[in-house]
Order: C-alpha cells, then structure tokens, then sequence
C-alpha cells in the first residue's frame, strides 16, 4: 500500500515532465537532426506502407513547429499530414521540407540519389 502511494506522484510528475519536454521550444540543431532521421528513412527505402518514415515525419513535424527561428509552419503541417497518411513520395517528402532543407543545407532529392 505505501510503494503505490509512493509510485502515483512519482508516475504524475514523470507524466508532467514528459509532457513540458515535448512542448519546449527547438533550435536548429535539433530540427536538423530529426531531418537527418527522416533522411535515414528514405535512404533505406522506406517508402512504403507502415512503416517508420511516417513516424520519423510527424516527429519532424513537431519539432518543427516548435522551432524557435519560426518560418517552419508550413512544412510542420505539411509533414503532419504525411505522416497521417499511408504512402508518399519522395516529391511530396521534398515539398513538405522546403524550408527545413533550406535550414538544414540539405535537400532530400540531393540525400536521395547521393546516399
């Protein structure tokens, strides 16, 4: 009865962390790194149904959104909306990342056909 009393509020202020870490602005370092996982994605394939691209996209998506530089929002909602859906295109990945590529100095034709 104590160890539940005790792992409640233990499990609440984990739960608020959480929840304040994933809210927290993001600077361009971060940005370009969850880019780079998406990137990864692609370079393997991962083009299809299912799989961790769409994953990799809506994170982008927020840390995105959440950049502090702004100027990401669109490619935010973009990327949101891809990784709600069940397919894309390295055209469509490449519409919706404009400006993150523009940030990044990196362009997903370019990580495409170069690896």
């Amino acid at each position: 009865m104590i160890a539940v009393r005790l792992l409640l509020p233990l499990a609440a202020l984990i739960a608020v962390l959480t929840a304040a870490c994933s809210l927290a602005p993001t600077n361009k370092d971060q940005v370009c790194a969850s880019y780079q996982s998406l990137l990864s994605q692609i370079n393997v394939g991962n083009l299809g149904f299912g799989n961790p691209l769409f994953t990799d996209a809506g994170d982008l998506s927020r840390v995105a959104d959440r950049y502090t530089g702004g100027g990401l929002s669109a490619d935010a909602a973009a990327l949101d909306k891809i990784s709600g859906s069940d397919s894309t295109s390295i055209y469509e990945l490449a519409k919706a990342t404009t400006h993150i590529a523009t940030l990044c100095k990196k362009s997903i034709a370019t990580s495409f056909f170069t690896g």
